[in-house]
């Protein structure tokens, strides 16, 4: 595994931050940062609630 440098963690950091302001419903801010387990839970309560349930999760 390789160490990411200071400039690529701000570009993730910073692609996460969109991610999440556009699509932060759907967990794709998560795919972003590497965690998987949540991202997956937000997008299956996301869509099976039409986004009504995600308020619940916070």
């Amino acid at each position: 595994m390789s160490t990411l440098s200071d400039t690529e963690i701000s570009n993730k950091k910073l692609a996460a931050g969109l991610t999440g302001i556009f699509l932060g419903a759907f967990g794709v801010h998560k795919f972003v940062l590497g965690y998987t387990k949540p991202a997956v839970i937000m997008l299956v309560v996301s869509l099976l609630t039409c986004g009504v349930g995600f308020s619940f999760f916070r």
